[in-house]
């Protein structure tokens, strides 16, 4: 009876990576979901934008996105500003989810709207990091979840240069407006514990900023 017992008991899996689509554009984008998203999947947005004061750098969001992280900050040779939000998913397919724009950057903006299907709680563990001098890679902190989740690491820069995400890391989106350019990059991990650091690398040394989550 107790192997029957330990036969049917569920073994937590991690979230599935669903798709994800990039836009960057001069100070305001209208993101649209995946196609593949269906009602009820978990969004997740995350938001660059440079050149600007960091004490009037912010971003403009639709209705009913939750703040999970925003913070300006000097970096590199000018300023930056990181932010992510969630909210879950109302329709299926490739729809808009409103208009994001970003006030006191005087330059370029990009969005990463991410979908993932199965999260129990949302978004979890963050790493910031937004670099203090000019560079050719961003090194993201380790995070550690505590049981398993979806990895997910992002990174912007000034320049028109490629991006090369953390080898065991899989590139899932990326794209680029005048000089920023941006990367995504996932990976399931299965099982709970430290990440390790995951190194960006762009293709020129310029101003850069990252951001590291795990999706619960």
């Amino acid at each position: 009876m107790l192997a029957q017992r330990l036969r049917r008991k569920k073994v937590a899996k991690a979230p599935k990576f669903v798709g994800a689509n990039a836009y960057a554009m001069a100070t305001s984008a209208t993101a649209y979901q995946n196609a593949l998203t269906q009602t009820g999947d978990l969004l997740v947005a995350i938001l660059f934008a440079k050149d600007g004061d960091p004490r009037d750098m912010s971003f403009n969001t639709p209705a009913g996105w939750a703040l999970e992280f925003d913070r300006p900050a000097l970096s590199g040779g000018g300023s930056s500003i990181i932010a992510c939000y969630s909210k879950v998913a109302t329709q299926d397919g490739y729809n808009s989810v409103g208009t994001f724009s970003t006030s006191g950057a005087s330059s370029w903006f990009v969005i990463i709207l991410i979908t993932v299907r199965g999260p129990k709680t949302g978004v979890t563990t963050i790493a910031p990091v937004l670099t203090t001098a000019t560079a050719a890679t961003v090194a993201l902190a380790s995070i550690s979840p505590t049981k398993p989740a979806l990895l997910c690491g992002a990174a912007s820069g000034f320049g028109s240069s490629a991006w090369t995400p953390p080898g065991s890391m899989t590139q899932a989106g990326a794209d680029s407006y005048g000089l920023l350019s941006s990367i995504l990059a996932v990976e399931t991990m299965n099982a709970p514990g430290a990440t390790g650091t995951r190194t960006f690398t762009f293709g020129s040394s310029d101003d850069l900023s990252g951001l590291l989550f795990t999706i619960e």
